[in-house]
């Protein structure tokens, strides 16, 4: 027999920065995503970031420019985690 558990993270706020981030994980080496949409700083114009870091060291990064925030405006972002065992 199959269990699962679904965990969802909803994060709220409004978008007058630049850019603003999140990380998911342990610590502050240690997290599983790293996420950064970023309006217009790093060279980046509308465009979300994501990575992760193990051990201090950053993975690759994915870059999308699918943007769906509007400067000034609410945003909301909902993390889905489902396990499985």
């Amino acid at each position: 027999m199959w269990y699962n558990r679904t965990r969802l993270l909803t994060l709220t706020g409004l978008s007058f920065s630049s850019s603003f981030a999140f990380n998911i994980g342990r610590s502050d080496n240690e997290f599983s995503l790293h996420f950064n949409p970023r309006f217009d700083e790093h060279g980046d114009t509308n465009t979300i970031v994501c990575n992760s870091r193990m051990g201090g060291v950053w993975g690759e990064e994915q870059r999308d420019h699918a943007f769906p925030f509007k400067h000034g405006e609410e945003v909301k972002v909902i993390v889905k985690h489902r396990e499985v065992w």
